[in-house]
């Protein structure tokens, strides 16, 4: 592992790798590890792809999950690659708006941001700020639990990560449309 370079991404990963799933004993990452396939009836990738192009949001949610498990059941061979392709998908799933897309990738670009080498584990920890203050705008507990986390990265990230996340969210507002 890298060195932390985000405090917050680092709580983040823990939290929804290791802390167990609903229903289960174990976390994402010892399912991972001990070989318990994420779901009875893992999809095949082969059958996702073509939907995931059409631009189908459950395809790439589902392809970005598959990714992160096979990452972390890969993580001493080196699950950067597997990490890196699944972002892609994470991305385009999140871009639908679904909140468990888009906690799925912060959840994918925090563990990026505990793995990867500087100045890639930088740009994953400031694209995190930046989806969570896209989440902090939404209502619910989703929104107040975003906000929280914005605070505390504002009081945490390094003013490097702050200034690079605020160029992240003027992107990814230009490409929605969003002001």
């Amino acid at each position: 592992m890298s060195a932390v370079v985000s405090e917050t991404c680092n709580q983040i990963a823990k939290a929804m790798l290791l802390d167990p799933l609903p229903g289960q004993a174990d976390g994402m990452w010892q399912s991972a590890i001990a070989g318990v396939p994420y779901s009875d009836t893992p999809p095949d990738p082969i059958a996702l792809i073509p939907r995931a192009a059409r631009g189908d949001a459950e395809a790439q949610f589902e392809l970005a999950r598959m990714a992160l498990y096979e990452a972390l059941a890969a993580f001493q061979e080196g699950p950067v690659r597997l990490l890196c392709e699944g972002l892609i998908f994470a991305r385009m799933a999140a871009s639908h708006g679904d909140e468990e897309a888009v906690m799925l990738l912060i959840t994918m670009l925090s563990f990026g941001a505990t793995i990867l080498p500087e100045p890639d584990a930088r740009e994953c920890a400031a694209e995190v700020v930046a989806w969570l203050e896209l989440l902090a705008d939404r209502k619910g507990e989703i929104g107040e639990n975003a906000s929280r986390l914005v605070v505390q990265c504002a009081e945490r990230e390094p003013a490097e990560t702050l200034e690079l996340a605020k160029i992240y969210r003027a992107r990814m507002a230009a490409a929605t449309g969003e002001r």
